[in-house]
């Protein structure tokens, strides 16, 4: 589905084995787009960057959605965002594979706030559940990482910035919980230009470490 310049509400709908290999969005494209989604499901799609949904410019509401085996040969597997400002609360993404965010990458410009959503056994190079790029600011809150693997950095979440743009990240009340990666930030990772900041948030049984980097640990 392309949404181009409209918002449309969709309820209960399934997006499976759906492709767009030379672009993104498997399942789902948003340019310049608020689309409402409720109840709905992304599966077995594959696309070049945000294999479950691609948003450039574009600020869609989730609820009580699941992304599940959606693959992105380039970035998030379950979901890309450029310029956007998703808001998604009780999401579930769960053994989506993308070379940069196995679930979710949060990229240039974005801003999403996530809340009570759940990422399990997605993979990736960089950031396994979920990767933050040079971001206006991602708050997550109440959500939790199990399981999730990176093969270079990051399992639960890895926090990046190229230098000249912020990384900027808030975890609140979440938990990490089994999430691997084979060098540095088993939970989390955040470099030393990126803002990470941890509040009320627990982290155990990560390996090799529970976080690794930048951060402020904010109680």
């Amino acid at each position: 589905m392309y949404n181009n310049y409209c918002s449309p509400t969709l309820t209960s709908c399934t997006f499976t084995g759906n492709s767009a290999v030379t672009s993104g969005g498997g399942g789902m494209r948003n340019y310049y787009s608020s689309p409402t989604l409720a109840d709905c499901t992304f599966e077995n799609n594959i696309a070049d960057f945000g294999g479950g949904m691609g948003n450039s410019n574009s600020n869609p509401t989730l609820e009580n959605c699941t992304f599940q085996s959606n693959v992105s040969i380039g970035s998030g597997g379950g979901m890309f965002n450029i310029y956007s400002n998703p808001i998604l609360t009780h999401c579930m993404f769960m053994y989506n594979d993308g070379n940069n965010g196995g679930g979710i990458n949060a990229n240039t410009g974005s801003a999403p706030v996530i809340t009570y959503c759940t990422f399990i056994e997605n993979s990736a190079e960089y950031g396994g559940g979920m990767i933050i790029w040079d971001t206006d600011g991602v708050t997550m809150s109440d959500c939790v990482f199990d399981g999730n693997v990176a093969n270079v950095e990051g399992g639960g979440v890895n926090a990046r910035s190229d230098g000249t743009t912020s990384a900027n990240l808030t975890l609140l009340s979440c938990l990490f919980t089994n999430n691997t990666t084979e060098t540095f930030g088993g939970g989390v990772f955040s470099t030393p230009d990126a803002n990470t900041m941890i509040i009320d948030t627990v982290l155990c049984g990560n390996t090799p470490d529970q976080v690794y980097g930048n951060y402020i640990d904010g109680g």
